[in-house]
């Protein structure tokens, strides 16, 4: 690092410098810890980038209308599709191991050799006609 330069990845506040920082009263940066919009670092401290990162992620949402609890139930909504298709694939892989399913290219590959057999015999057979 250069003279003059300070990394403020690592930089604690306490709750007075982040209500300074934000325009709000020490009250209502602790209402936010009880929201879950910011977290604490520790007790009534704060880690700068991830405390600033978080509440300009509330306020772009509040901004634009969007509730947190829709975004939390998009979220669950999500997770929830996630372990239905991964429930979907093992029930997959448990039918296919048990010899209850095929894979599609083994199924293509009889089907193939079943239509070929006909198609031979259909052609010995015209012959014979001819």
């Amino acid at each position: 690092m250069s003279a003059g330069k300070t990394d403020i990845s690592e930089i604690v506040v306490n709750t007075a410098a982040i209500a300074k920082m934000f325009n709000l009263t020490e009250m209502r940066v602790r209402q936010l810890v009880e929201e879950g919009v910011i977290s604490r670092a520790g007790y009534g401290r704060f880690d700068l980038i991830d405390t600033v990162s978080k509440y300009v992620t509330f306020l772009k949402l509040s901004s634009e209308g969007i509730d947190e609890n829709d975004v939390v139930e998009s979220l669950d909504y999500e997770k929830w599709l996630h372990e239905k298709a991964k429930r979907e694939k093992a029930e997959i892989e448990l039918a296919h191991i048990k010899k209850e399913m095929q894979r599609s290219e083994e199924v293509e590959k009889v089907v193939n050799h079943m239509v070929m057999a006909f198609r031979s015999k259909a052609f010995r057979y015209q012959q014979k006609l001819n």
